[in-house]
């Protein structure tokens, strides 16, 4: 009877084998900081220790955020406000990271170390971008400003004009290619390659009428471009809840052979359409904003989503040490997201 009883008890305390816990799942990304400030343009500098944005001011609110605000990427403070020009939309330090080219109601070029202009020209710009090598700065205006004058190419030392190109519509996107031979832009129902050293196109992707794209990315080596193209207007802030896609909404983020012009397949994921797009350095990843309220990560090799953040964002932003996703949301908020695993 005391076996017996023995062995009762022991039924009664076994638990069953003893297993290790499971580790518990890295957050990634991790949110480093939520900065402050109404957005709309975003650029890193090359040394990825600040963040530049500027402000938009909209119709009727006054309490836009119209500097251009210098971030410490690091603390998250605002460490520099380049103050006097409004409605910036586009940003982009030069890759020396001395100069930061701003546009908006006018162009200014700001010296990163003094907080000065040191040139300007009174020009309406809607996009912006450097070539590769700093030399030449290529602006996208709006049609109705400029007319059939919509893309000037500025020779950074002087901020002269050294050629322009004629378009109907308006320039909202333009990238320069890796190697600084080719600027990237949509426009007229397609999206256009144009060669700097032939001055000639060398490559065209015809899209259809009705067609707008609010941005376009180069991957690192060149070969693809990746685009978000729909028949909306991009310029109309997103809903503030989620809702079902419409018949005309397209969804996927699309990317092109950039020799051939021919589809390299598409990304798969958002339920409403995107705004933007950028690749990571490294070109592993490619990050889009939707106006679904999510910012999607994606494996470029799978075509994937692996990273999911809710985040009501139009603009993002690799930082070219590849450590740090910005992404900007219409409500006034940067969000700035660490890339780095185990930390």
């Amino acid at each position: 009877m005391r076996r017996l009883a023995a062995f009762v008890v022991f039924l009664l305390d076994y638990s069953g084998p003893v297993r290790a816990a499971a580790p518990e799942q890295e957050e990634w990304p991790k949110l480093l900081h939520t900065l402050k400030g109404f957005s709309y343009g975003l650029s890193f500098s090359p040394d990825s220790k600040t963040l530049a944005a500027g402000g938009l001011t909209l119709r009727g609110d006054l309490k836009a955020d119209r500097d251009v605000v210098l971030w410490d990427v690091a603390t998250g403070r605002d460490a520099v406000r380049l103050k006097g020009q409004r409605d910036v939309q586009s940003l982009a330090f030069s890759p020396d990271g001395k100069l930061l080219a701003a546009g908006g109601e006018d162009l200014r070029l700001w010296d990163v170390e003094t907080g000065k202009v040191v040139r300007s020209a009174k020009v309406d710009i809607r996009t912006l971008t450097f070539s590769p090598d700093g030399k030449v700065l290529a602006t996208g205006a709006e049609a109705s400003s400029r007319r059939d004058r919509t893309i000037d190419f500025w020779q950074v030392g002087s901020l002269k004009t050294t050629a322009s190109l004629n378009h109907s519509n308006s320039v909202r996107a333009m990238t320069f290619s890796p190697d600084g031979k080719t600027l990237a832009y949509p426009g007229d129902g397609a999206i256009h390659f144009w060669g700097l050293d032939t001055e000639k196109e060398r490559l065209k992707i015809d899209l259809g009428s009705g067609v707008s794209v609010p941005h376009i990315a180069f991957s690192p080596d060149g070969k693809v471009l990746a685009a978000v193209i729909n028949y909306a207007n991009p310029a109309r802030p997103p809903a503030t809840t989620p809702s079902p896609p419409r018949a005309w909404d397209q969804t996927d983020v699309l990317l092109w052979d950039t020799t051939t012009g021919k589809s390299a397949g598409k990304l798969t994921g958002h339920t409403r359409i995107p705004f933007a797009v950028a690749f990571s350095p490294d070109g592993k990843f490619l990050a889009s904003a939707g106006s679904d309220m999510t910012v999607r990560i994606w494996d470029v090799a799978t075509a994937k989503t692996i990273a999911t953040l809710k985040h009501q964002a139009r603009g993002l932003a690799f930082s070219p040490d590849g450590k740090v996703l910005a992404t900007a949301a219409w409500g006034g908020d940067i969000k700035l997201w660490s890339l780095e695993r185990g930390k």
